[in-house]
């Protein structure tokens, strides 16, 4: 496997140089000031807790690694800016993986208008990417606390489709749009933002809207009630419902 300083140059060049004082190639990134307040979130994804690598591939890893993150800039109303990557990968992990693994984190990137400015690489038994994102604030952010008995609840997209994918995949099927859901989240960063100018709370609900949802009620103070058969669910979750609500498997 090629030394530290191969591995860098080899994954940096899957992404744009970054326009900040100081970017990757020092000991710390150098950042200009922002005009709005720092909004700033990590999260990880690793081999056999969040993915396998039999089932996604090293693209589909570096996806799902920055989309996380920048789900919970959208859930705070952020517009993305900077982030540093933290790579831990086996001794035998293929070179061209790695330039795969980080073309697919830089296509996200791209599309979000987010620079790499900064990371790390390391060995492990495993794969696990670990990045620490940034964002601004042009208002208030949404948070969990802002509930108020009255409010209206809602959330975008279809719920479940994501957990279905993922026993679409232990069940060895390995195409659909479960399966891409996934694979490949997609952050809604537009609409976090536009959701930012009316909402009073908000929050991400990729552990499950019950979970989720039980989290922004605590912080609110407040009390929830669900209208069950209004839940935006796509036709594949509803036809893989059992009989007590939950999805087979």
């Amino acid at each position: 496997m090629p030394g530290e300083f191969d591995l860098i140059q080899r994954f940096l060049a899957c992404f744009p140089r970054a326009r900040v004082p100081v970017g990757p190639g020092d000991d710390c990134a150098v950042l200009a000031p922002m005009k709005g307040a720092l909004c700033v979130t990590t999260d990880a994804v690793v081999e056999d807790v969040h993915f396998t690598r039999a089932t996604f591939s090293a693209a589909d890893i570096g996806h799902k690694a920055l989309a996380v993150n920048l789900s919970d800039l959208a859930a705070m109303g952020a517009t993305p800016r900077w982030f540093v990557c933290a790579l831990a990968l086996p001794r035998d992990f293929p070179v061209r993986e790695l330039s795969a693994l980080g073309r697919g984190m830089a296509a996200l990137a791209k599309e979000h208008r987010i620079m790499l400015v900064g990371g790390n690489f390391t060995s492990a038994r495993e794969v696990s990417v670990t990045l620490t994102v940034t964002g601004e604030l042009s208002r208030p952010p949404l948070t969990r606390a802002g509930g108020r008995p009255g409010d209206g609840l809602y959330v975008s997209g279809t719920l479940g489709d994501a957990r279905l994918g993922l026993q679409h995949l232990q069940a060895g099927v390995r195409r659909g749009a479960a399966v891409k859901r996934q694979r490949r989240p997609q952050p809604r960063i537009a609409l976090g933002r536009l959701a930012a100018r009316f909402a009073s709370a908000g929050m991400d609900v990729s552990d499950g809207l019950a979970q989720d949802l039980g989290h922004l009620c605590a912080a609110s103070r407040v009390g929830v009630e669900l209208e069950l058969d209004r839940l935006p669910l796509s036709p594949a979750v509803r036809s893989a419902l059992g009989p007590e609500g939950a999805l087979r498997g």
